[in-house]
């Protein structure tokens, strides 16, 4: 019988064990003997028809003599015949038998006319009256069973109706649980044979309801649970694979985890479920970018390897574990480049293609097999770039391809199947063009891509993918040939993909960037600014709140320079800087966005609706928890994490609904409104450099408007050779800062002058954009010679900030501040200060003033009404202390990693094992630390604390300054590059001492180190001897380098002369 319908039939009036063979035949002959004796009309005649009709059906279950079946039928047709029409009950028990009988010879022989007729047998039996009410419900299943299998031989959409309604009635009319539960089960599949033969999702749907009934009615202890739970979890991943709801997908994740925990490891089931719960997991792994899920379904599909070479060992069972985690073990290879990743891929790719084939279902899984050989391959040649990788993977993808074509099905799985082949060949040609620079090369894979698109099933979820990387190559195409119809094409292609709602959000986003670059090329500044901003509306999408901050990086890098170009696009198609301004807001800053709006100000909501409040907050907590990669093996599992994140993330989501239907609290945690973007200004101008390919421009904020200041001298393409240079505080960077970007700022802000003796100081925020974000726009000007007052610093304070946003968030903690605390900040009010000095660390120069520099901010402490903590140098001993402290000063060695900027570090003692690192400070939350106040000042006197080397995160705040920031530290004080050891201990000095005379206050922390930097510059002034400002200086600058100890080696500036000079440049203040 049917899976699912079979555990209706646990009993029946013909299956009750037979008794002894030689008693049954007496039975049966003694019945004969009472028949022939009987005489017409005899009333016992009918029920001794009907006794012999089952002995004899009985016996053929036993002996398959057709002759007992058909014995059987004629005498309980003529049972029935003679029935009198006032015994309703035993003639409708002899419909029953009659109807069980004809079905047996039509499994015996396939005669539909017996099916025909044993349907029509259980109806009539249906519409008679039952002796008891179980008897009733007997009926009503095994009618839904006839009509199931008429359904499938013939495909009557009628017929798997009739059986679920028949099913749903016997659901309603017993509400046993376990009863119930059981026929919740039988419609669910039912439902399912329905949705499989019509592809209509309202079956799907009611499957999933009654699935998930009959698991709310099954007990933890009761065996058929998890196979109910991994029933669910199977349809549910099917539902989302249909619609694209990631809920469904995490919902399904969640039951086969739990079914897997239901089983023990001697269950044979459990290597399965493991299979089933790892694929699951990959599939949001290439949904979302969370590298946990594959880490986590790689130590399930190993699970489930050993168990079966435990349990059979037989290499069909094995296969489709072996091929599930080749593919994960090259997913995460290309995520974090271990080599024995990719072999140890590669090695289960083999073997999964050797296992024996012992069906077509195996034979598919070999095919599969190939193809995914052939990409683990492929990036293992991307990294070592060896020919022979690539020819192979070459040659196992196409044999692949070939196979599946022989095997043609004829059904969309397969068509996915091979559409993803060829799609995989393509890329490889790709590769092989870009090596080769042929365009047969390219030729051939725009040849195969077309065939990728066009074998795929429209509105498919990789259909927008295969579509983008057609139109991409058609883009190479033309990069070559000029040919016009290829970049029509390609726009096109670019243009369909990105408004495929269906596909991933990912490729819709890449789809945008790149429709945006094509655009431009046919000066169609429009339809550029379209795609631009439709783009930038799915990030939020692409990069889920539920993702770790190391996932979010990940993916963060792959949209590098969008938000740059859809502000360029926006201008150049003629609208207002306001418009380009939310773009550039929206599109950068991502990560910093998403932890500051799980840590902003909840105080409006407090007030009026507490309860919103609370739920917020614990939310909030669940989502902003250190990524998995900074927390101990104490912390909960990946289940358990995984589990309050994504619960969490929905939960959020639907409270955010919530509290915005609340009045006034209509923009809660949205962009800012244009004049909350202007208040961004109360305190001074904020200037935002826009670098893109297109075009360059100073988007300028006060408080009365938003405007443009186009700079035509300023391209990306300089931009990006200087900061290769590496010479970016050198005093030929420093002039050309100020020639095409400062000085037409200052100008338009009305800044030409020093401010005079008896004023205030003006006051900027720079936000740079893109590669412009190295260099020192503060230190921008003419340093020397004759020219009067022509830098930065002669006519502004200097701060710097990621984002409007970012800078509304400080000044909304600031507020808070004031607000929650029972006096104003003052010199009176009594705090603690955080102090390391590193004079020495392992691995790296010594840095003897470091112990001077932290003598001379002890010294200055009890003027500041401050308490020196001084923590073991120990990275957990100071992160014990954070949350206490008002200031944290940490003078030493800072490292930035290239490859990962989240693991750029302070160096402290035990820096080689246990790093203080930027994923360990961004997991931070310090904001309600110091009584609802939250920390005042970092001061990080650290080489390129303020640096990031990854050039995919240069507009995201992935480095220590940052960090810090983000942790909840209102002001930061860091540097861009390497810092010369002794300068550290003025500028400490200078700050600290304008803390001091400023009271503490916000401004004074601008204040301190822009006079700390002009009393540098004057004593570097004081002793130049370089060439007058009016001749051309060398790039390199003199030749008068002193013997500097600098806190790091490499990077921004070291190595140049005059940089190295120029000590006062690379500090900068962020708040």
């Amino acid at each position: 019988m049917d899976e699912g319908i079979e555990e209706s039939y646990s009993s029946s009036e013909w299956s009750e064990e037979a008794s002894e063979e030689d008693l049954d035949e007496q039975i049966i002959r003694d019945t004969r003997d009472k028949i022939d004796a009987a005489a017409d009309g005899d009333p016992s005649l009918p029920m001794l028809l009907r006794e012999l009709g089952i002995r004899l059906h009985r016996r053929f279950m036993n002996s398959f003599d057709a002759t007992d079946l058909e014995d059987s039928i004629e005498l309980l047709e003529k049972c029935i015949s003679l029935m009198p029409a006032e015994d309703r009950v035993g003639r409708s028990s002899s419909l029953f038998d009659l109807s069980n009988a004809l079905h047996e010879r039509f499994e015996d022989s396939g005669d539909m006319s017996d099916l025909e007729r044993s349907i029509a047998a259980m109806r009539a039996c249906v519409d008679g009256v039952a002796s008891t009410a179980l008897d009733q419900e007997l009926r009503h299943i095994t009618l839904s069973s006839r009509l199931r299998t008429r359904f499938k031989k013939t495909g009557a959409v009628t017929d798997i109706d009739g059986a679920i309604l028949l099913m749903q009635k016997v659901v309603d009319g017993n509400l046993e649980p376990t009863a119930r539960s059981r026929n919740l089960n039988t419609v669910g599949f039912l439902c399912i044979a329905a949705y499989e033969k019509t592809g209509q999702s309202a079956y799907l749907d009611r499957s999933i309801l009654a699935f998930q009934e009959a698991v709310d009615l099954t007990p933890q202890d009761q065996p058929s649970r998890g196979r109910r739970v991994r029933d669910l979890g199977l349809w549910m991943e099917v539902r989302h694979s249909r619609t694209g709801n990631i809920a469904d997908l995490d919902r399904a994740i969640l039951l086969l985890q739990e079914s897997v925990n239901l089983t023990p490891a001697t269950d044979g089931n459990r290597a399965e479920w493991l299979h089933s719960f790892a694929v699951f997991l990959g599939h949001r792994y290439q949904l979302t970018g969370a590298l946990a899920d594959i880490e986590e379904g790689i130590r399930a599909l190993e699970e489930g390897i050993n168990l079966t070479h435990e349990i059979n060992n037989r290499n069909q069972e094995l296969a489709p574990l072996r091929y599930h985690l080749g593919m994960q073990l090259t997913w995460r290879y290309e995520r974090t480049k271990a080599a024995t990743d990719i072999a140890n891929a590669i090695q289960a790719l083999r073997q999964a293609i050797e296992s024996e084939c012992a069906s077509p279902a195996d034979n598919v899984r070999r095919i599969q097999s190939m193809g995914s050989l052939g990409n683990a391959l492929l990036s293992r040649f991307r990294t070592t770039r060896e020919i022979a990788d690539l020819e192979e993977a070459i040659s196992a993808s196409s044999a692949s391809v070939q196979e599946m074509k022989k095997d043609d099905l004829g059904d969309g799985h397969h068509s996915n199947n091979l559409a993803s082949g060829l799609h995989s060949i393509g890329y490889m040609y790709e590769q092989k063009f870009l090596r080769s620079g042929n365009l047969v090369d390219l030729d051939e894979t725009i040849s195969i891509r077309r065939q990728c698109l066009s074998t795929a099933i429209s509105g498919h979820p990789y259909a927008a993918l295969y579509g983008l990387e057609l139109g991409l190559s058609l883009d190479r195409r033309y990069q070559k040939t000029k040919s016009m119809p290829d970049l029509d094409e390609a726009i096109s292609l670019c243009l369909s993909a990105l408004h495929q709602e269906h596909s991933f959000p990912r490729v819709r986003i890449r789809a945008g960037k790149h429709l945006v670059r094509l655009c431009a090329l046919a000066s169609k500044w429009e339809e550029a600014y379209g795609a631009a901003r439709a783009a930038i509306d799915l990030i939020p999408a692409g990069i889920l709140q539920s993702l770790e901050n190391s996932d979010k990086q990940q993916l963060i890098g792959q949209i590098i320079g969008l938000a740059s170009d859809a502000a360029a696009v926006a201008l150049m198609a003629g609208k207002d800087a306001h418009t380009a301004l939310v773009l550039l807001e929206k599109g950068r800053g991502v990560l910093a966005s998403s932890l500051e709006g799980l840590r902003a100000d909840t105080l409006g909501l407090h007030d009026k609706h507490p309860e919103l409040e609370e739920r917020l907050i614990r939310l909030r907590q669940d989502l902003d928890q250190p990524d998995s990669a900074e927390v101990g093996a104490e912390s909960p599992s990946w289940e358990a994490r995984a589990r309050r994140r994504y619960d969490a993330s929905r939960e959020l989501e639907l409270l955010l609904v919530e509290i915005r239907q609340q009045a006034g609290f209509e923009d809660f945690l949205l962009s800012p409104t244009e004049d909350k973007l202007r208040s961004a200004a109360s305190f001074g101008p904020v200037v935002l450099i826009n670098v893109s390919k297109f075009r360059c421009d100073a988007l300028l904020v006060d408080k009365h408007q938003i405007w443009c200041l186009p700079l035509p001298n300023l391209n990306v393409d300089e931009i990006e050779r200087r900061a290769r240079l590496g010479n970016l505080g050198s005093l030929p960077v420093l002039r050309w800062l100020w020639d095409d970007i400062a000085q037409p700022v200052l100008k338009a802000l009305g800044l030409v002058t020093p401010p005079s003796p008896s004023t205030t100081w003006p006051h900027i925020w720079w936000i740079p954009t893109g590669p412009l974000r190295r260099f020192p726009l503060h230190a921008a000007g003419y340093h020397t010679g004759s020219l009067p007052a022509s830098s930065v610093l002669d006519r502004a304070m200097s701060s710097y900030s990621f984002s409007i946003r970012s800078l509304l968030h400080s000044r909304d903690q600031r507020a808070l501040s004031v607000t929650t605390t029972t006096s104003p900040v003052s010199p009176e009010t009594t705090g603690k200060i955080l102090l390391v000095a590193m004079p020495t660390t392992t691995g790296q120069t010594p840095l003897p003033f470091a112990t001077q520099e932290i003598a001379v901010i002890q010294a200055l402490s009890p003027e500041l009404n401050l308490s020196p903590i001084i923590p073991a140098r120990l990275k957990d001993d100071v992160v014990r202390h954070l949350p206490e402290c008002k200031i944290f000063h940490f003078a030493g060695h800072g490292l930035a990693d290239p490859i990962n900027p989240a693991k750029s570090s302070l160096l402290l003692d035990d820096w080689t094992t246990n790093r203080l690192t930027v994923g360990t400070l961004m997991g931070l939350n310090l904001h309600t630390s110091q009584q609802q106040q939250g920390p005042f000042l970092a001061y990080l006197s650290a080489c390129g604390t303020g640096r990031t080397r990854d050039e995919k995160l240069v507009d995201e705040s992935v480095h220590v300054v940052g960090a810090c920031h983000l942790a909840g530290f209102r002001h930061v004080i860091g540097t861009l590059w390497e810092v010369r050891d002794e300068s550290c201990v003025d500028v400490a000095r200078l700050v600290y001492q304008g803390l001091r005379d400023g009271g503490m206050s916000d401004e004074s922390v601008c204040v301190g180190l822009h006079y700390a930097l002009r009393e540098l510059r004057r004593r570097w002034v004081d002793g130049w001897k370089g060439p007058d400002v009016t001749s051309e200086a060398p790039e390199d600058g003199e030749e008068r380098v002193a013997k500097l100890k600098l806190k790091g080696g490499g990077g921004g500036s070291a190595g140049r002369a005059d940089s190295e000079l120029l000590y006062w440049v690379p500090y900068v203040h962020f708040g």
